[in-house]
């Protein structure tokens, strides 16, 4: 093909190009009910881009050094002054409110008891993203390990801690998809159990058990990526409920000590604590039961410092702690002693929410909080809010229209029900800061522009741990 034939083509399609997106109607041409094909118009083409966008990079460099006097464009110094505020936590007159966290706190800094911080979120928080990087930071500082809780059926692997099991395990969540076999809402602090077996059989007169047993394991050890502060532990707790049958557990160590234990049946929810002289290498969990029993979670703790659990829950909106079983609830909690609850959702409901949803999702919400705080009365709250979640429109990522609106109403219940708030949306950087943090070298977000890379995770981890640390510091000085 000669130059001057390739050249042709090339000019043919660019004006056949044109001349659609001059005719093509601007929402597109109707296909289904659900589905439009769209085609970029002239201003995709000709016109000038006038997405607003942030330098997460210049951004984060303002948070970490901030000279006033060397900046001599105001508008400038407005906009990174807001951004300094926008790190701190918010609180509904202005003054910090957690103040039973930080005598807790105070006391761990003197070497007195525990500290235990309850860390719910959607899957920003998988994989103990984020909830790592604030352990080990309070750990280092106010001492403590251990990874805290583990699902025995996690869904994502953990930095901290790996989770090995065997096959037959299952997982059932309040939240999501329920599987329609449950009978009860019996699903503890952790909002989901694990089982190794199916329900057994019910008929009118009693329960049908199977009349072989069956085994379970989990192999739990610290991963090779996990902080040094999440490696060592010297205290294992698995909550459970066996109401159908008696089963056996056997606790194996990595210097091969073992323990056994049967457990009746007991309809009411159990706690089993073993005590280790010195920190295992890895835990082994063997289980044996007609019926498995449910399995709410297990804990890899210290008996005083600060434990900090993750609490992940993919595709949640954070609206369903009312759905469980009040008793049980309120009895794991006391047990678990918390002294912050951090609440971090809402990033599910964005792509979803229209707008005369909005004050009814945040209604939803508020009674979450104040449930929790029924259940929880000497804890302290923050909810953390959504990032920045982008949307493609036309050839570009934008952030999605309602996300503001769910932060607004998300910020407003916080602080009308006494917790703390946390702007993750302008910590990032506001409207538009996603696609700069999917394009930061090396990759500070994820491609699908809604999740964070590892290394996002520890900065927002760091600039969340340093809020924490300067509103502590406040609370100290103003003793």
């Amino acid at each position: 093909m000669r130059p001057s034939h390739l050249l042709l083509f090339l000019l043919m399609v660019f004006g056949l190009a044109v001349g659609l997106a001059a005719i093509w109607p601007t929402d597109g041409v109707p296909l289904t009910r659900e589905w439009r094909l769209k085609f970029a118009s002239l201003d995709d083409f000709f016109g000038q881009d006038t997405t607003r966008s942030v330098d997460v990079n210049e951004l984060l460099a303002g948070y970490e050094t901030f000279d006033s006097t060397a900046i001599k464009d105001s508008l400038k110094l407005a906009e990174i002054q807001f951004r300094r505020k926008m790190m701190r936590i918010q609180y509904a007159d202005s003054t910090v409110k957690l103040v039973n966290f930080f005598q807790a706190l105070d006391q761990r800094k003197q070497g007195i008891g525990k500290v235990r911080i309850l860390h719910y979120g959607d899957s920003q928080i998988e994989g103990d993203r984020i909830t790592s990087d604030v352990r080990n930071g309070l750990q280092k500082t106010f001492g403590g390990s251990g990874p805290g809780y583990t699902s025995a059926h996690p869904l994502a692997e953990s930095m901290s801690l790996v989770n090995k099991r065997s096959g037959n395990w299952r997982r059932y969540p309040v939240f999501g998809n329920q599987d329609t076999t449950l009978t009860h809402n019996r699903f503890g602090m952790y909002a989901e159990f694990s089982r190794f077996t199916s329900f057994p059989q019910k008929d009118s007169l009693h329960m049908n058990l199977p009349d072989s047993t069956s085994r379970a394991w989990i192999d739990l050890s610290p991963s090779t990526i996990s902080y040094r502060t999440a490696r060592t532990f010297t205290k294992l707790t698995i909550l459970f409920r066996n109401p159908d049958a008696a089963f056996k557990l056997r606790v194996v160590l990595s210097d091969s000590t073992e323990s056994r234990r049967e457990f009746a049946p007991n309809p009411n929810a159990q706690e089993y604590h073993q005590s280790f002289v010195s920190a295992p290498a890895s835990v082994r969990l063997e289980f044996e039961a007609k019926s498995s029993p449910d399995i709410y979670g297990i804990r890899l703790e210290n008996e005083d410092g600060v434990i900090m659990d993750n609490i992940p829950m993919r595709g949640s909106s954070g609206t369903f702690f009312g759905q469980i079983n009040n008793a049980e609830m309120a009895t794991q909690f006391a047990n678990a002693g918390a002294d912050l609850i951090i609440l971090q959702f809402g990033g599910n409901t964005v792509p979803y929410m229209t707008e005369d949803k909005v004050a009814q999702y945040g209604g939803w919400f508020a009674s979450q909080i104040r449930y929790l705080r029924r259940m929880n009365p000497a804890a302290d709250f923050v909810v953390i809010g959504p990032s920045d979640m982008s949307i493609k429109e036309g050839t570009k990522y934008v952030t999605f229209p309602i996300l503001p609106r769910v932060r607004d109403v998300l910020r407003t219940v916080a602080l009308d029900n006494g917790a703390g708030y946390w702007d993750m949306y302008e910590v990032m950087g506001g409207r538009n800061s996603m696609p700069s943090w999917v394009a930061a070298d090396p990759p500070l977000a994820a491609p699908d522009y809604v999740h964070f890379s590892r290394q996002g995770a520890q900065k927002i981890a760091q600039l969340f741990y340093d809020a924490l640390m300067k509103d502590y510091e406040e609370w100290k000085s103003g003793k």
